[in-house]
Formats: C-alpha cells, sequence, structure tokens
C-alpha cells in the first residue's frame, strides 16, 4: 500500500511529535478527566494493555479477549485495557501513574508493516512516548511490502532506541524477520493468542450441525479469486451439501466496546459451531474452527500469515491447508467422508506449552 504524504510526515518527524501536536487538547483534557480514577488504583502491579481492536474485525476482536484472559491469568495486579484510537487520552496519565514494576502490553495481530500503516504509527507512539518503560508486544505477524521500507526503518529506529522491549511473532516466517530486522531486540516464537482463548466463557447452543460456512475475505489480503471459489462452490453443490457464504467482519461502527465484543465473537463461534465444514481464507476463520472443533479447509491469503500460523495446526486432522483449488475440493470430500474422533480435533491443551515464554515474561 503506497504511504500518503501525511504517512510521510510522521516518518519524517516522528510519529509521536505529529501526535501530540494533532492531540494535544486531548492529551490535557484526558489527563484532567482519567487523573482520578488512576490515582484510585490499588498499589499492586499494573499492565496497561494498549491499542487493543475496537472495531468490527472479529479475528481482531478475539485477539483482544484472548489477550485480556491471558492477562488476568497470568499478570500478577490489575489489567488496564486501552482501546486503539485512545493513546492521546490517556498518554499523560500514563506517564504519570507508570511504577517500576508496571508492564505496558501492545495489542498482537497481522499489523506490523505497511499494509495497515495507522497501527503501526499508534505502536511506535507508544514507544517512543515510553522508551524506558518495560513493554511487550503481543503476538504479531510482520510484513513490509517494497513501498513500505521508509516506514520499516522508521521502526528500526524507533525500537532501537527502546530499553526494555520484547517482541513475539506468532509464526515462523515473521520471528525470522523480526529477528532480522531487530537484531538487538528479544524475539521469540508463539503461536497466534487466539488458539489459547478459553471459550467456555460464551454461550454457544448445542445444535444439531448441518451445512457448509465459508468465510471469506474480501479486501487487500484477499488471494482466491471468483474463478477459484467459484470452481469449489459447484463442486461443494455436487456433493449436495448447503454452503453459506460469511466473513469474519460485522459491520457495526467503531468503537466496539468490551461487552459487545464478547458477543459478537459468542455469535462467529455459534456460527461455527453450528457447522458441519468451514472454508476459510481468514486466519481467525481457521482458528474459530480449531477452537470449535469444526473440520476446516483453509486456503492462502496473500502473504504469510494464513499458512504460517496454520503450520501449529498442521498435525490436526480435520484442518487441512489447500494451495490450490483442486486441493480444497479433494480435502473437502475427503473431510465430508471421514469419521473424526476425540484425538482428531484441536484442544488448547496441546498447544499451551508453547506458551511460556510469553507467560513468563508477563511475570
Amino acid at each position: 500500500m503506497a504511504l500518503t504524504y501525511k504517512d510521510r510526515m510522521k516518518i519524517w518527524f516522528g510519529p509521536e511529535r505529529i501526535g501530540c501536536l494533532n492531540n494535544l487538547r486531548m492529551y490535557e483534557q484526558g489527563y484532567k478527566e482519567n487523573k482520578n480514577a488512576f490515582s484510585r488504583l490499588s498499589k499492586s502491579r499494573k499492565c496497561f494493555l494498549l491499542s487493543t481492536a475496537n472495531y468490527g474485525n472479529l479475528g481482531d476482536l478475539a485477539i483482544a479477549e484472548a489477550e485480556v484472559q491471558l492477562l488476568r491469568d497470568h499478570f500478577d495486579g490489575e489489567v488496564i485495557e486501552i482501546p486503539y484510537g485512545s493513546l492521546w487520552e490517556y498518554a499523560k496519565v500514563i506517564d504519570r501513574f507508570f511504577e517500576p514494576d508496571d508492564l505496558l502490553c501492545l495489542h498482537g495481530g497481522g499489523n506490523m508493516g505497511d499494509v495497515y500503516p495507522l497501527y503501526e504509527f499508534e505502536r511506535s507512539s507508544i514507544l517512543s512516548l515510553f522508551p524506558n518503560y518495560r513493554t511487550i508486544v503481543m503476538p504479531q505477524t510482520i510484513s513490509y511490502t517494497e513501498s513500505g521500507k521508509s516506514l520499516l526503518e522508521m521502526t528500526k529506529r524507533i525500537y532501537s532506541k527502546h530499553t526494555n522491549l520484547q517482541l513475539f511473532a506468532r509464526e515462523e516466517i515473521s520471528w525470522r524477520e523480526m529477528k532480522l530486522q531487530y537484531p538487538e531486540l528479544d524475539v521469540q516464537l508463539v503461536p497466534d493468542i487466539v488458539l489459547n482463548l478459553d471459550i467456555r466463557g460464551y454461550k454457544i447452543p448445542q445444535c444439531q450441525r448441518s451445512g457448509i460456512t465459508a468465510l471469506l475475505r474480501n479486501d487487500i489480503e484477499k488471494r482466491t479469486n471468483n474463478d477459484d471459489f467459484s470452481k469449489i462452490h459447484t463442486a461443494v453443490n455436487q456433493m449436495q451439501k448447503k454452503l453459506s457464504v460469511a466473513d469474519t467482519v460485522v459491520e457495526e461502527k467503531a468503537p466496539i466496546h468490551q461487552r459487545e465484543r464478547h458477543f459478537f465473537i459468542e455469535q462467529i463461534l455459534t456460527e461455527i459451531y453450528s457447522s458441519q465444514m468451514v472454508i476459510t481464507d481468514r486466519l481467525h476463520g481457521m482458528v474459530f474452527a480449531a477452537l470449535t472443533q469444526t473440520p476446516c479447509v483453509v486456503l492462502p491469503n496473500n502473504n504469510h500469515k494464513v499458512f504460517g500460523v496454520y503450520k501449529w495446526l498442521e498435525n490436526i486432522p480435520s484442518i487441512r491447508f489447500a494451495h490450490t483449488p483442486e486441493e480444497a475440493i479433494a480435502f473437502i470430500s475427503e473431510l465430508d467422508e471421514t469419521y473424526f474422533d476425540e484425538d482428531s480435533f484441536y484442544t488448547r491443551d496441546k498447544l499451551q506449552n508453547k506458551f511460556t515464554s510469553l507467560i513468563r515474561a508477563l511475570r
């Protein structure tokens, strides 16, 4: 994605400088409005979870749910969530009330790169504003195009100046790339955090599974074209299976608050749980299928993140990665005819030990 003139201004002068100038009133007003609430916090440790999703991408909302759940389970202190777009409202109050044992955690996902530069600018602003605070970037995918080299160079400059920063990658390609681009930082490899989400807190009705649900992208990351999906759709019809097409994006105007977030995740989990099978090129379409023990055929997107996270699941017989439409059709037929026992499906315990380095970092 080509960077705009405003993007280049942030790169040249620093995103935190431009951000502060554009939001100076919010910076000061936010401190006045929030300082009393922060001063009443207990004397226990605090973890500020910053830039969490508050928009209609259900995968990103699920990441926020899983992050909060993990922190509440393993961080010994209070967890304070500050959603994306609210940095300048809370920046000054964080600075005034942050203690040496406190922690900053920055929202994970697939936004380290130039495809969604706004999220990188917010993350880089945080790292510039708080260069000495103990900070963790939750599991991420990094992916830069040729046109994003200047943004990458900006992050290398900012990240390298931070004195206490730890990065977590959610698949091996990003792990290697982060180690290459940020050689002075501690970079660890863990699964996508939603694979650790405990879904027992969601009210998912027990029902008879029926039909196939296709959860497909319709954005810049789409790789499977209409002709490819038409082949798959025709094959499913010939199998006399009902196919419904959906997505993991809801048309809900931001901001989506925490209670609404839980409701939307519950809805998509219920929809997938009611299906006999899922076909998806969405990373979290695949993950939601795994969590609900729904057979799944996974199609590629236009970068490495879906296949990279699939590698954590490649030994799960009910989940198959198809590189071509023909392979997808074969897998659909095969999964439809296969009897699955309990060992064929994903359970959280199969990967929980892979999150050890992240859990250790929270302590």
